[in-house]
């Protein structure tokens, strides 16, 4: 006998809350549809398997370094990252640089913010983790359109692709 289980879901507040973030955060990306969620008793709840992919990584968590000098070498040492990793996100000003120039310090805390990110986008090189605006990138395609592409697809070609 074959048993499926059902996919949890969680309401609005208690997902954004588990998350940490706003509630008004968490409806956005509802919005942009990237999240799959259900209107359960008149209450938007959001399932549970999608809060996984959802990286709620804020600045605010990093506060306490903020102002605190630290060079590119010690940064790269400590926060475990490639130096060219570093330099792009200072070029695209993710990063604020303290002091300019040779031996250049930068605030330690948009560098355990950027490191933050890019641990929980697993660390691998090339791959988008943030997006214009410098927050961490939500991928426009979560699980559940990656399913429905691939159902469609075998449905319409009688075939089912690795794509």
């Amino acid at each position: 006998m074959t048993t499926t289980t059902l996919e949890r879901y969680i309401p609005l507040p208690k997902a954004a809350k588990r998350l940490g973030i706003s509630a008004a955060a968490l409806q956005g990306l509802i919005d942009s549809g990237n999240i799959r969620v259900a209107q359960l008793n008149g209450t938007i709840a959001v399932a549970e398997s999608e809060l996984d992919q959802i990286i709620a990584i804020t600045r605010e968590q990093y506060k306490h370094l903020q102002g605190k000098p630290i060079t590119v070498a010690e940064a790269v040492e400590k926060y475990n990252l490639g130096q060219f990793a570093l330099r792009g996100w200072i070029n695209r000003g993710y990063v604020q640089i303290i002091t300019p120039g040779y031996g250049m310090i930068i605030d330690e805390a948009d560098v355990a913010y950027c490191a933050a990110v890019y641990q929980a986008r697993g660390g691998t090189r090339g791959a988008r983790i943030f997006d214009k605006n410098g927050l961490p990138y939500q991928p426009k395609q979560t699980v559940w359109a990656e399913y429905q592409r691939k159902r469609r697809r075998k449905r319409k070609t009688g075939y089912s692709s690795s794509k």
